[in-house]
């Protein structure tokens, strides 16, 4: 729906993203639409819909990439290079 996933991103496993989703950066008190910034680690979240007891999704980005989450990655890259025959 036209996202730009900027390079390195890591988006966790099962995460929906749709274009009219907050995308809110926990460290640097940012909100995104549209735009996944480079080395963001996406995870879902919930958000409360204004005043109402309701419940909208949306991205959190709770850190950036550093080495640990960069090992964890390494093996699923690993992985897709596997060719099986």
């Amino acid at each position: 729906e036209g996202i730009l996933v900027e390079k390195r991103a890591a988006i966790a496993a099962g995460t929906t993203i749709v274009a009219n989703m907050e995308i809110i950066d926990l460290v640097n008190d940012k909100v995104y639409y549209k735009r996944i910034p480079s080395e963001a680690v996406i995870i879902p979240g919930m958000r409360r819909y204004r005043d109402t007891p309701y419940y909208t999704l949306v991205l959190l980005i709770p850190k950036y990439k550093d080495e640990k989450t960069d090992a964890k990655t390494a093996i699923e890259e690993a992985l897709r290079e596997f060719k099986s025959f």
